[in-house]
């Protein structure tokens, strides 16, 4: 059964996730520190947008 990505940091989580099973599976290649470098990122991403949530924005 397939999970409904409906918010920002769901969505974010989701590509980390994804980057880092695609990573494993490149491991050894040039482009597997890409994917890494990109899932970071995500996560990054995803805990800014629960900040957002639950601080608000501030201007």
């Amino acid at each position: 059964m397939r999970r409904r990505l409906n918010s920002e940091r769901d969505i974010n989580r989701h590509s980390a996730r994804v980057y880092l099973a695609e990573a494993r599976r490149r491991r050894g290649t040039w482009f597997a520190p890409v994917l890494l470098q990109w899932a970071k990122n995500a996560r990054r991403r995803s805990n800014e947008a629960t900040q957002r949530d639950l601080f608000g924005r501030v201007a």
